[in-house]
């Protein structure tokens, strides 16, 4: 990624910071014709931040981005069962049917939406903020699990 560049896009993660919308989707084209060969511009909708009251320093402008769009992944991403309220771990595998956006605080191969509080050291934002899950049929059915911790400190999703 280009720290000076206006557009910033992860290429790990199919996800274009909505900037400058034109740039992507030429970037989105670009990349999903050498990638794929074939080009699937299939968007699921945008995710808009909301919630910060005043302006970034300077030295967060680029972290703070506001809207996103969400794009059908080049291979669907995930898949996973639980019932009931027991203590489980997941392991994430491919589904052809699903994809899944992980939003959170850190720049990391887990999580594809970095969102950011003004004030850094209050760490607003979780780890694991939360999960989109988009089913990849025709109607791109979308459920979002809200993370929290419980009374162990242990985190959960809703």
């Amino acid at each position: 990624m280009a720290a000076n560049s206006k557009h910033i896009e992860n290429k790990r993660y199919n996800y274009i910071p909505n900037e400058d919308i034109s740039k992507a989707a030429e970037s989105f084209e670009e990349r999903d014709m050498t990638r794929s060969r074939k080009l699937d511009p299939t968007v699921y909708g945008e995710l808009f931040v909301l919630g910060c009251n005043g302006t970034a320093p300077v030295h967060l402008q680029r972290h703070m981005k506001s809207k996103f769009t969400l794009r059908q992944r080049y291979h669907p991403n995930v898949s996973y069962n639980f019932a009931g309220f027991r203590s489980i771990v997941v392991e994430y595998t491919r589904d052809k049917s699903t994809d899944m956006f992980q939003i959170g605080r850190y720049e990391s191969p887990p999580v594809d939406i970095k969102v950011t509080d003004l004030n850094q050291a209050r760490k607003g934002v979780s780890r694991f903020a939360c999960r989109i899950v988009i089913e990849r049929n025709d109607n791109h059915q979308a459920k979002v699990y809200a993370a929290a911790f419980d009374g162990t400190g242990n985190v959960f999703f809703r």
